[in-house]
């Protein structure tokens, strides 16, 4: 299900003419735009595939703690507020490293007044020649020194740990919600 942030401004991208020539695709793999990525279960909202910019529109509970049942414990919301941050971060990175570039829009910027075509434009543009400048493509430094493959290999490593142990943070706040509400049935 994608949010209202998000299809205003796939709409906007899709119907306004100034991007009428571009190739424009909502929910695309993070590990097509990276493929050192470790999962195809992650998708960036929006990507203009020849720019190589990524969109990524950000609500509510990318930047406040959300109760999202009434069930939910502090502890819970705490986990998934913390597991949206961290995946928030990754996903940048991962376009950055691929040499893409990374546009994200809050929610609270998504209006008619604040999000037009032009000012997209602007800020996809402003994107691009600052990720021409600032970045370099692993392909490029793993050709100059053999040593930066084993720090992209060990940073791969690490992110793959760090994915397993919120995974394993997941389940324990799941077994202890579903705790809760065996207690409260049985009450």
């Amino acid at each position: 299900m994608i949010s209202k942030y998000h299809k205003y401004v796939r709409d906007l991208l899709l119907t306004d003419p100034l991007f009428r020539n571009h190739k424009i695709i909502q929910e695309y793999p993070v590990s097509s735009v990276n493929p050192d990525w470790y999962s195809n279960r992650h998708r960036f909202d929006l990507v203009i595939l020849d720019l190589k910019v990524v969109i990524e529109v950000h609500g509510e509970q990318h930047y406040h703690r959300t109760i999202w049942e009434k069930t939910q414990s502090a502890e819970e919301v705490e986990a998934i507020f913390l597991q949206q941050k961290d995946l928030d971060y990754r996903k940048k990175q991962a376009a950055l490293d691929a040499g893409w570039g990374y546009i994200e829009i809050p929610y609270w910027e998504i209006n008619k007044d604040n999000i037009t075509a032009e000012s997209l434009m602007f800020n996809i543009t402003r994107e691009l020649l600052k990720t021409k400048i600032t970045t370099t493509r692993k392909s490029d430094i793993v050709k100059a020194d053999p040593r930066k493959t084993r720090v992209l290999e060990r940073q791969r490593a690490q992110r793959r740990l760090e994915y397993q142990r919120m995974k394993q943070l997941k389940k324990t706040v799941e077994k202890k919600r579903q705790s809760h509400i065996e207690m409260d049935d049985n009450d």
